[in-house]
């Protein structure tokens, strides 16, 4: 969480998490604060982070622009202190009379945090994915620009990558073997290891992976 103050102050530990997160999630309800949040967003962009959220309260009269490749999730505060998420239905139509059917309407509608969740756990899977591809790439790469002693030791740092068992894949275990045949890497118990790791009979944190298969 990422006080607004700290971005207003450009404080460099606050922007390094706003620019470096997966996935950005602001709320753009205070109209003196969207110009500054836009402008991250843009910087964001720029730096090809495509995963920002909007959140805004929604009242009659205000008029949201959707951002370039930004999800927007407008909402609106229940008479019991819920965030509810509206649709295009509601924004464009049925709010014109907002006031009388604010009770009716957010009844039916789902809890804004039921969307994040699944909006995150979407994004999740998306990047997962994508991050596989890049560790395949980055293997390959590095299998083709080092050899022996140098090879070993760019795998034991791309080794350390793996530690989410979600990363691991039939081709990412044939790629880090063929890897470790290519760098003349000897010890075939920590070989074993990363193999059992994959196959889920040896636990991400059990004394058995921590003493067998750090790759040092």
């Amino acid at each position: 969480l990422v006080p607004m103050v700290g971005v207003v102050q450009a404080k460099t530990d606050m922007l390094d998490i706003v620019y470096n997160s997966d996935v950005l999630v602001v709320d753009m309800s205070i109209k003196t604060q969207q110009f500054l949040l836009n402008y991250h967003i843009g910087v964001r962009e720029h730096l090809k982070r495509y995963d920002n959220i909007v959140l805004v309260l929604f009242s009659r009269g205000k008029v949201t622009e959707e951002l370039n490749r930004t999800k927007l999730f407008p909402y609106v505060i229940t008479d019991a202190g819920v965030a509810v998420s509206l649709d295009d239905r509601y924004i464009q139509a049925s709010f014109e009379e907002y006031d009388n059917l604010r009770n009716q309407v957010c009844s039916r509608l789902p809890a804004l945090s039921e969307n994040l969740e699944r909006t995150f756990s979407e994004l999740e899977t998306r990047n997962r994915a994508t991050l596989k591809e890049r560790f395949i790439a980055d293997i390959r790469r590095v299998r083709e620009q080092y050899k022996g002693a140098e090879l070993r030791e760019r795998l034991r740092t791309m080794r350390r990558r793996l530690d989410d068992p979600e990363m691991l894949s039939t081709e990412i275990l044939l790629n880090m073997l063929l890897s470790y045949r290519d760098s003349e890497f000897n010890n075939r118990q920590q070989v074993v290891c990363l193999v059992l790791y994959a196959m889920g009979l040896v636990a991400p944190n059990s004394e058995a992976r921590k003493t067998t298969c750090d790759f040092t």
